[in-house]
């Protein structure tokens, strides 16, 4: 059996700042303190073996910042990046009309071969989520690490729930319903001798935020 922490990445200046970003917005200090705070819960835990990593800046930085407390190399893949939305979205405010119009088209319209220009649609983040649950399960190790992204951490939950049969409306419902925060951690298990072989045991955890415990010797990196 396996343990797969699906980690959102630290707060982005994109984050930060209310707007769509790019694939290079770093993390902020926040940022940097709450990725902190997570490999620090993590140094409690039984060793992990392996750290995935989306090739976006955001999660890269998380999971350095993670790797080095814990003595892993993160390993990056285009698998576990965020979901690309439209060209027409990058450096809008997440509220401004134009933003707004547009997300409103594609939520009403989230299902099987509706595009509205160059974003991910449904059926691409149906694909995409499969295969990156197929590639964690195919590691050859126990306990495993992601550094990823709200959106997509929630498609792959749910492509985990629903399995390869999940519809538009049902991945789209989970989005909604699902919520992460920067730094939260979803626990996920992986075992192939059940019918259905993945298990959700926790979802945005954020602990390590309340736990007095964790003391961050390396606050001067800040």
């Amino acid at each position: 059996m396996k343990t797969i922490l699906l980690i959102r990445h630290g707060e982005s200046q994109g984050n930060a700042n209310a707007v769509y970003q790019n694939p290079d917005s770093p993390l902020t200090a926040s940022g940097r303190n709450q990725s902190l705070r997570v490999a620090a819960r993590l140094a409690k835990d039984e060793p992990y073996h392996a750290l995935v990593s989306s090739t976006l800046r955001r999660a890269r930085e998380t999971a350095e910042i993670i790797g080095e407390k814990l003595g892993l190399s993160p390993a990056t893949s285009d698998l576990f990046v965020e979901r690309r939305k439209p060209s027409a979205h990058i450096g809008l405010g997440k509220v401004s009309p134009e933003m707004l119009a547009i997300s409103k088209t594609i939520h009403e319209n989230f299902r099987e071969g509706f595009r509205f220009s160059d974003e991910e649609n449904f059926d691409d983040l149906k694909s995409r989520a499969g295969r990156a649950l197929a590639h964690l399960a195919a590691l050859p190790c126990e306990r495993i690490l992601v550094a990823t992204h709200g959106v997509f951490m929630r498609c792959m939950a749910a492509h985990a729930t629903f399995g390869q049969a999940i519809s538009g409306r049902e991945m789209g419902e989970f989005m909604r319903a699902f919520r992460t925060d920067n730094g939260g951690i979803a626990t996920l298990e992986y075992d192939e001798s059940r019918a259905n072989p993945w298990l959700i045991r926790s979802w945005n955890d954020r602990a390590h935020f309340s736990d007095p415990s964790l003391l961050l010797e390396d606050q001067d990196r800040l």
